[in-house]
């Protein structure tokens, strides 16, 4: 089944990097999205570990995504966000450290 999602990568210093988003057309459950977190830091690794992913400009570029996801580079912070079913409102379904996700995630799956 296709669940999409888009994962944004902002950058520690935001003077020198910009925010790097990437696009995945399956997977993007919670679930799914904690296997493509798990372990990754970095836009870059995200794409090695994920070869299915395609860069994007932003959370909004795609209008079909059930899922976004925006990860604070060197903190080890994120935050989850569902669509509201039928709108363009979103939803923060979670909100904290990256190996919490995965960890409460992948018990779920």
């Amino acid at each position: 089944m296709s669940t999409r999602a888009t994962y944004q990568f902002i950058p520690a210093d935001q003077t020198f990097k910009p925010a790097i988003t990437l696009y995945v057309h399956h997977d993007g459950y919670p679930a799914g999205a904690a296997e493509y977190l798990s372990g990754v830091e970095t836009p870059e690794q995200f794409i090695r570990r994920n070869r299915k992913a395609e860069i994007t400009d932003s959370h909004d570029t795609h209008e079909d995504t059930e899922y976004r996801y925006t990860i604070y580079e060197g903190s080890g912070l994120m935050q989850a966000q569902k669509r509201v079913s039928g709108t363009t409102l979103w939803e923060t379904i979670f909100e904290g450290k990256i190996t919490q996700f995965t960890t409460e995630e992948k018990q779920n799956a």
